[in-house]
């Protein structure tokens, strides 16, 4: 050692962990290596025994584990990275986020696919596809084999009872349960009972949130709600959503009502009658 020149305290290698003080002084000449050796460090202050007053330290820990952290840094970053954008994909295909812009750029390619059959399905039964649209994207989000807690099946979330009537009243012998998984069956069987839901309820100011909520919760439910508000022909839309005790199907029939008028503000179909309201 030369004379003059200082010292570093000894290494403790107790439970293979090392503890290095450091002065001020020593940081220019060791505190590059240091930190490109270590993971995690910690500034603390501490008074150094050798040197009169009280004088700052850095005090860098660190074990085999941290080390290889970071010497893998780039390959842990990319996997937490791909780990949080799968996550984030998965909350967005399976939530019911209204940010309709962030989940159709995401996946633009499923949440268009089924435009031609909606549009076809609209015309055949008389529905306007963009409230068939948002049906689908509130039910499944465009996922055409999901199945529901109650075993509702496909796009528009069927049941096999829904669609065991559909395929009596359009003479369909053929028709097995599993036939749903189709997007075009689905659609057609969905928009069946959605058009007759809504002839159903065409004498009220705004048929379409009675037809949703008829949709989501069936109709003996509705006209439940209809008979407790005790005001005859008179009970509208408004009434309805006071009277819903399913705070579930209130958000249902809120959130494709939304999205119902928004896909019309943006011609989702151009050229193709509208509902009123």
């Amino acid at each position: 050692m030369r004379a003059g020149s200082r010292a570093l305290p000894p290494v403790d290698r107790r439970r293979d962990r090392r503890h290095v003080d450091l002065p001020l002084s020593a940081l220019g000449k060791y505190g590059d290596r240091c930190f490109r050796c270590n993971f995690r460090a910690s500034l603390a202050l501490s008074v150094n025994r050798g040197v009169s007053g009280v004088d700052a330290v850095w005090r860098v820990c660190y074990t085999p584990g941290m080390r290889w952290l970071f010497r893998h840094r780039v390959l842990v970053l990319s996997a937490l990275v791909l780990a949080a954008v799968a996550a984030g994909g998965c909350w967005l295909a399976s939530s019911h986020d209204e940010n309709y812009a962030l989940q159709e750029f995401i996946f633009r390619e499923r949440y268009n696919r089924y435009d031609s059959l909606i549009a076809q399905a609209g015309e055949r039964y008389g529905v306007d596809p963009s409230l068939i649209k948002a049906v689908i994207w509130r039910e499944s989000r465009f996922q055409p084999g999901m199945v529901g807690t109650q075993g509702e099946r496909g796009l528009m979330q069927i049941t096999e009872r829904a669609a065991l009537d559909w395929s009596r009243a359009e003479k369909i012998e053929t028709f097995v349960p599993t036939d749903l998984f189709d997007p075009k069956t689905n659609i057609e069987a969905g928009t069946w009972y959605l058009s007759k839901a809504l002839k159903q309820w065409a004498g009220k100011d705004d048929p379409v949130p009675f037809a949703l909520a008829e949709y989501n919760a069936g109709r003996a439910r509705v006209k439940r709600w209809e008979r407790g508000a005790k005001r005859g022909g008179e009970f509208g839309a408004d009434d309805l959503r006071a009277a819903m005790d399913f705070p579930s199907t209130r958000r249902y029939t809120h959130s494709i009502v939304g999205r119902y008028k928004d896909f019309q503000a943006r011609g989702e179909f151009p050229g193709k009658p509208k509902l009123d309201k």
